[in-house]
């Protein structure tokens, strides 16, 4: 896919930065779209698996095809992989002693299995609930079944792994891959990379939500990609549809964001980071659509 070149970004923000925000938004939703249509014309379709690496815009992305699955009259049941977790002190640990909460052995996929051969069937199915709080699993405590023309989404960082689908019919399933997955060529040559760009997203969304520093959000950032390497980037690409998540305009929006948050960073994980950002011309603060997938990372204070 090509890259975003940022000087013809800026020239088209200087003229009309509203026009680039409806532009790339619309883009997007054109995505969106064409993945509902798609999926409302295969009507034996039963389950779509929605994955992606880490700030990629899975909820967001899962809750707009529901929006766009209604309009074509097909009612869309979200179902998180979230839910399925075991519970906390039954999680294997990583070598570091951490608990591997991104490997699939996290899940509890005899539980799942068991939902989806019920929507296979047109049964009654019960879902379960994990209460991160108490890191337990409360099990089949919401009841589920689907009308003929129905589909489920199901959602999460596992949701392409064949390890899910096992024992299913393949032909009424389909699988769905969200990343950016353009690169930004800077005025100066700099290259700010797709996962470069996911790290700032969760840079932001770290600082503001969680009040991690940057040196913790780095920290869990290259478990996350070692997780990823393993589990999930061997399977995006096998996807039946594959949704690009970047926006060409996100980059002003995280001017605002960051603030002087990377002013004293000499991480070399956030040069790239740094050498773009520095590159991004000060602009008005951006009205970002209130449906937009920029609001699970663009927090402004």
């Amino acid at each position: 896919m090509d890259s975003i070149i940022w000087q013809k970004v800026e020239q088209m923000a200087r003229i009309d930065m509203a026009q680039l925000v409806f532009d790339a938004e619309t883009a997007f939703d054109r995505q969106v779209e064409s993945v509902a249509r798609q999926l409302f014309e295969v009507p034996e379709l039963r389950l779509a698996m929605i994955a992606g690496p880490s700030s990629s815009g899975k909820t967001t992305f899962c809750n707009l095809l529901a929006e766009k699955l209604q309009q074509f009259g097909v009612c869309a049941h979200r179902v998180s992989l979230d839910d399925f977790f075991i519970d906390r002190d039954r999680v294997p640990l990583l070598p570091s002693g951490l608990k591997d909460f991104d490997s699939p052995a996290a899940l509890d996929l005899a539980e799942l299995h068991r939902v989806m051969s019920g929507i296979m069937h047109d049964e009654w199915v019960e879902l379960p609930r994990y209460d991160f709080m108490t890191g337990r699993s409360h099990l089949r405590v919401e009841l589920m079944r689907l009308h003929p023309e129905d589909i489920v989404l199901i959602e999460g960082i596992h949701a392409l792994n064949p390890l899910l689908i096992q024992g299913q019919d393949a032909a009424r399933i389909c699988r769905i891959g969200i990343k950016p997955r353009r690169s930004y060529l800077m005025p100066s040559g700099a290259i700010l990379q797709p996962d470069d760009l996911r790290l700032l997203r969760r840079t932001i969304r770290d600082f503001y939500t969680r009040g991690h520093t940057l040196e913790a959000t780095l920290a869990q950032w290259q478990e996350v990609r070692r997780a990823e390497d393993i589990y999930i980037t061997p399977y995006l690409d096998k996807a039946d549809y594959n949704i690009d998540s970047g926006f060409t305009y996100e980059l002003y929006v995280y001017k605002h964001c960051l603030k002087s948050l990377m002013d004293d960073c000499d991480l070399p994980a956030f040069a790239a980071i740094r050498q773009a950002m520095r590159e991004v011309k000060e602009m008005p603060l951006i009205q970002i659509p209130s449906t937009s997938l920029l609001n699970e990372f663009a927090i402004l204070q």
